[in-house]
């Protein structure tokens, strides 16, 4: 068996494999009569089937599946020997053929293309530079915070009067004519309502009149107009909607409205715990800190932008586009999905993140960047908690984060995923030691505009 490599330009080249028949002939031998024990054969008894009905049968199927297999496993060898640093694996040649008679199966040729990472030599000195912007928050920001602390914290609290916003708990009961209830009628208790869905005004503004106790006789289909309001507010299916399109009484039970936080030492205990806050002004100046800290989070973000264009521009890469496309378009696990326009949208961005990719490796080897097992646990209960948060869960414990994150390292694609991320961190945090870094003040509203225009 011959494995070689020819090479087409700096970046492509074709794997040329050539299999002779004694390669194979032993695994073929051996599949087969590992097949005969296995199968059952009308007219043969299982495991004594003559060789020669099992060549007959099953010959072909067992030599290309032997024949694949061997090709497989000699190529990832060869490739691993030799170090080939390959962008994705080989494809099956579009410039050669193969030479493989499946019918008289003898020595066969097979042909692949490949496509090599480009050769780059990466010095870092002082000459490259990138902006640290240090965005100082206002009272608007802080403000903000705030009310969002109070609507947070804030609660539902019973009123005698009804507002547009103001949630109104009621019965209704389906009446005739007369006005008077109809037996065995629609009825719900303590139905749900808002006054602002209510999209006839002049029932509105007999609604907003109403107080505990007193009732309304309204038509709801009429009235509030929307199927799916009135499929909640009556717990029926929207198919059975129009059935309302009658009238009912509703009588008022009770009446909440929202009621934001107020700003006290209840409000501060919550937000910060209890005693570490004693009065507005350390509250706004602790809101302060967290503002600050979540725009250090903002200011990172952009850093890391800049630096990776600046970078992308001082060491620009060439890369085998045509073989990347026809690579993604092939190992896609929705091929429908990936057509050509799709491919020429979001390529570039592909390209621009394999650049980068290409130069963050180079730079952790030559900083010797090195990765632990506890840095990857810790990124990945760091990830679990964000994950939470995101869902509302603020009081898990550490004990519950770490074990949902053992689950996360049990998938490799989210392990490959922190691994890059810590890697990207540790070399941006090495670059910062090594490059120029001006430092510059501004304004939350004028750095979200230079992020929007990024």
């Amino acid at each position: 068996m011959k494995i070689s490599v020819e090479k087409v330009d700096e970046l492509n080249g074709i794997i040329q494999v050539d299999i002779k028949k004694d390669d194979y002939t032993e695994r073929v031998d051996k599949a087969l009569r590992d097949l005969r024990k296995k199968i059952n054969l009308p007219g043969f008894r299982k495991g004594n089937i003559p060789m020669t009905v099992m060549i007959q049968r099953y010959g072909k199927s067992v030599i290309v599946e032997e024949v694949h297999k061997l090709l497989s496993e000699k190529l990832t060898d060869y490739i691993a020997d030799n170090d080939l640093k390959l962008f994705g694996e080989p494809l099956a040649s579009k410039t050669k053929q193969n030479i493989a008679n499946w019918e008289n199966p003898n020595d066969f040729t097979f042909f692949f293309d490949i496509a090599n990472f480009p050769e780059i030599d990466i010095e870092i000195d002082k000459i490259i530079s990138s902006v640290m912007y240090k965005i100082t928050p206002d009272d608007k920001i802080i403000n903000d915070y705030i009310k969002n602390y109070q609507h947070k914290f804030g609660e539902y609290k019973e009123t005698d009067t009804i507002e547009d916003n103001h949630l109104v708990y009621g019965d209704f009961l389906q009446v005739d004519k007369e006005k008077k209830p109809i037996e065995n009628g629609i009825a719900v208790k303590d139905a749900l309502i808002l006054p602002r869905y209510i999209q006839d005004e002049t029932v509105k503004n007999n609604f907003l009149k109403l107080t505990i106790g007193k009732s309304l006789i309204l038509n709801p289909y009429q009235a509030i107009k929307n199927e799916t309001e009135l499929s909640h507010l009556f717990k029926i299916g929207k198919e059975k909607v129009k059935d309302l399109d009658t009238d009912f009484s509703f009588t008022v039970n009770k009446i909440t409205n929202f009621v934001p936080a107020e700003i006290n030492q209840s409000l501060f205990d919550k937000v910060y715990g209890k005693d570490n806050v004693k009065d507005e002004t350390e509250f706004r100046n602790k809101i302060k800190e967290e503002v600050e800290k979540n725009l250090t989070f903002e200011a990172d973000y952009q850093f890391k932008k800049d630096l990776k264009k600046t970078m992308l521009e001082k060491f620009p890469i060439n890369l085998p586009d045509e073989f990347l496309k026809r690579w993604l378009m092939e190992t896609a696990e929705d091929k429908d999905k990936i057509t050509d326009e799709v491919l020429e949208k979001e390529f570039p961005v592909f390209s621009e993140n394999l650049k980068w990719s290409i130069i963050l490796d180079n730079l952790a080897s030559k900083f010797d960047i090195k990765i632990s097992e506890e840095e990857i646990n810790e990124a990945a209960i760091h990830y679990t908690r964000q994950q939470l948060y995101q869902y509302g869960l603020y009081q898990i414990t550490d004990e519950q984060v770490a074990e949902y994150s053992k689950e996360i390292l049990k998938n490799k694609n989210e392990v490959n995923k922190i691994i890059e991320g810590i890697r990207e961190t540790k070399v941006i945090e090495e670059l910062k030691t090594r490059i120029t870094i001006k430092e510059q003040e501004i304004s939350l509203e004028d750095f979200n505009k230079l992020s929007e225009k990024n």
